[in-house]
């Protein structure tokens, strides 16, 4: 890979900003749109009804010239949009849990004052599974999907020529044997995905914080060996590093479903 790069965790990415990075409303300061390319790529092109999508996103400076702001963008702050659509249907877009609780509409993507480099790279990775905003999983039946980010680079204007749009990703989907009917029904609880989807973290509210770790352990006591208890054990494993990188103490009961589903590591 070419230039510089600078990846930025999912786990990490809810607090991305360099310590004495400044961060700016976009306003004119996005960089020209030709001089950026936004793509997005997934782990692989099949997919199971109700498996999270790992969504890669990538922000390229493609211009010949070192820019003078970065783009910061991030879903789960709203400030970039996905949409999808099946096959011979329209796109809709996707809504966070965050959105939908707060009624939050999208701004635009933010800047910082930092350097944007020739051939710099911006990663950002997203588990996505469940669109709060049509009440039912992402990937919700067999199928062909479309799948397209768009930026909105300039406040208070809805129009082609002010947004950013990535590639159009396409991804198949397919039933789930029948033996994984009933693991994926009682996988698409609403507090379930929404820890998947990591928007049950650093939200101050450790109530709801508990309440989808206990939901996520009652999933796995049902249905040990699904396809779904891998992810199930992924996401646990990304809120128990979270609180870990907060230093935020766990709670009895979230201590012991750490310790009974998750590998215990010996520090190296």
């Amino acid at each position: 890979m070419h230039g510089h790069q600078v990846i930025v965790s999912f786990v990490i990415s809810l607090a991305s900003l360099t310590a004495g990075a400044a961060r700016y409303p976009c306003q004119s300061k996005f960089p020209p749109l030709e001089a950026v390319r936004l793509q997005i790529t997934a782990e692989k092109s099949t997919y199971l009804v109700g498996e999270p999508l790992r969504l890669t996103q990538s922000l390229v400076n493609v211009s010949s010239r070192a820019l003078d702001y970065k783009p910061d963008p991030f879903i789960f702050d709203l400030e970039t949009e996905l949409y999808y659509r099946r096959a011979w249907h329209r796109y809709r877009r996707f809504v966070t849990f965050f959105e939908a609780r707060h009624r939050r509409k999208t701004q635009c993507v933010a800047v910082s004052n930092e350097s944007f480099r020739r051939g710099e790279e911006v990663i950002e990775s997203y588990w996505l599974v469940f669109d709060a905003g049509a009440a039912d999983l992402l990937l919700r039946s067999p199928g062909t999907y479309f799948i397209q980010l768009r930026m909105r680079c300039h406040p208070g204007r809805r129009a082609p020529e002010c947004d950013l749009a990535s590639n159009v990703l396409r991804i198949e989907v397919v039933a789930p044997p029948a033996v994984e009917r009933p693991a994926l029904i009682a996988w698409k609880q609403p507090l379930t995905c929404a820890l998947v989807q990591g928007e049950e973290r650093g939200n101050g509210m450790r109530e709801t914080e508990s309440a989808a770790v206990r939901s996520m352990a009652s999933f796995l006591d049902r249905f040990p060996r699904s396809i779904f208890s891998t992810y199930a054990r992924e996401a646990l494993e990304r809120f128990f590093e979270y609180r870990a990188m907060n230093r935020q103490e766990l709670s009895a009961e979230e201590s012991a479903i750490q310790g009974r589903y998750l590998e215990t590591r010996t520090p190296e």
